[in-house]
């Protein structure tokens, strides 16, 4: 799984000087500017090298469980790959949330402990993240629970209508739904970080988006 590239970081810095007739003051001026500029170039920039890291490390190969989205979508990804079986099915489902559920949860971790901002917006976005990222991490244990609600004599359906099944069994309500997809694109976009959207295989999503509602 390819991890995301980080194409550009742009900070826009503000830089107006008040002109002074004292060059006294004029100085002084520059002086400030001189130092609190360069505190914010990086502290954004910090930022996103401990964000870039913390996805990378945790997200960014989540992606490929995004063939789980969607039950139409999964009956399409097998006509051109090979099932294997309702059982194996089950089992692949289970291991990709239980892979996204812990890797989602080490990526909060790596927010609350290891990632500082003096910015209000993207400290903010930090505490939306942690929230929601902590929402997603419960819908993916209520996901779990109901696999295993699943009858036996469901296994032997055929295999699209398997996975109709299976879809309908996970889907959870309106109420719970997770943006933590959602606040991740949104970051991403604000910090110009490019994610490579293509997904290369079935194992693992959008974060595989195993915790949304609609699949």
């Amino acid at each position: 799984m390819k991890k995301i590239l980080v194409t550009s970081l742009s900070v826009l810095l503000a830089t107006g000087l008040v002109a002074c007739s004292n060059k006294q003051d004029t100085a002084k001026d520059n002086s400030n500017t001189n130092t609190t500029t360069p505190n914010a170039a990086t502290d954004q920039a910090s930022y996103t090298t401990q964000y870039t890291t913390l996805y990378n490390d945790y997200l960014a190969n989540l992606r490929g469980y995004s063939i789980y989205d969607n039950g139409d979508e999964t009956i399409d990804y097998y006509k051109n790959n090979d099932y294997p079986g309702n059982q194996a099915y089950v089992q692949n489902l289970k291991n990709a949330y239980n892979d996204s559920k812990t890797n989602i949860q080490k990526y909060i971790d790596g927010i609350k402990n290891n990632v500082d901002t003096t910015d209000k917006e993207l400290s903010d976005t930090n505490k939306k993240i942690i929230e929601q990222g902590e929402k997603t991490i419960s819908n993916i244990d209520e996901k779990l629970k109901k696999l295993d609600t699943i009858p036996q004599d469901a296994y032997n359906k055929s295999q699209d209508d398997f996975i109709r099944l299976v879809n309908d069994t996970t889907k959870l309500g309106d109420d719970t739904k997770s943006n933590f997809n959602d606040l991740i694109k949104d970051l991403n976009k604000k910090l110009n970080i490019n994610m490579d959207m293509n997904n290369n295989n079935g194992t693992n999503n959008d974060t595989k988006n195993v915790d949304q509602n609609k699949k």
